[in-house]
């Protein structure tokens, strides 16, 4: 029993992380290019090479699909936040519950121990 709840805190525990890599991959996947979409630069020396990279950054980073990317990613960060949140939250929750019980547990055998003690030592005395 013990285990299978250490198993299913576990489970839950990693919950948030898996959602936040599933949901960044889709975003990712949605902004990627396929490779035969992207055009070859032009012959030319490597500094023609640089500017005409220099040039596809600038407007890859003004497109829409570059704000579209980061927003999904935020939108994600916050989502995976929340979520781990609450999760750690039941998990504290659930463990303080899990430490009341068992001091509660102990408490009970200390006290059937302490008067089986009692009367062991009331029967003697008699």
């Amino acid at each position: 029993m013990q285990d299978n709840q250490l198993q299913n805190a576990f489970q839950s525990t990693m919950q948030p992380f898996i959602k936040l890599v599933q949901a960044n991959m889709a975003v990712l996947t949605k902004f990627s290019v396929p490779p035969d979409a992207i055009p070859m630069p032009a012959a030319g020396g490597p500094i023609q090479q640089m500017q005409q990279n220099q040039e596809a950054l600038s407007k890859l980073m003004q497109s829409t699909a570059m704000l579209q990317l980061m927003q999904g990613l935020a939108r994600n960060y916050t989502e995976f936040m929340s979520e781990f949140a609450q999760t750690s939250t039941a998990l504290l929750s659930q463990g303080q519950e899990a430490m009341v019980k068992q001091t509660r547990e102990a408490t009970g055998k200390m006290a059937e121990a302490s008067q089986a003690q009692m009367r062991h030592v009331r029967a003697a005395a008699a």
